[in-house]
């Protein structure tokens, strides 16, 4: 019974898995295009903002800020290089 289990959980994880992965490739090469943006360790909000805004990932540098300083985003962002996907 418990190998019965076992085996349809991983059935349906691989299927799930499979799908996702044909979904992802799906989005990117065919109805997306991507930018590549690097937040520097010690940037502040405004400066992300900034970025954002310039690279065309935001539309509005004052809303990102209002909504980053009501939930406190600004002790949450983190440095790093993230890929932002669009669509066509």
């Amino acid at each position: 019974m418990l190998i019965s289990i076992l085996l349809i959980t991983l059935i349906i994880s691989t299927i799930g898995i499979t799908l996702l992965e044909m979904r992802q490739k799906r989005m990117i090469t065919n109805t997306s295009d991507f930018k590549t943006i690097t937040i520097e360790d010690g940037m502040n909000a405004t400066e992300i903002a900034t970025l954002l805004e310039d690279h065309d990932i935001i539309e509005s540098q004052r809303e990102f800020l209002g909504y980053i300083k009501s939930n406190e985003g600004d002790r949450k962002l983190l440095s790093g290089t993230y890929n932002f996907f669009f669509r066509k």
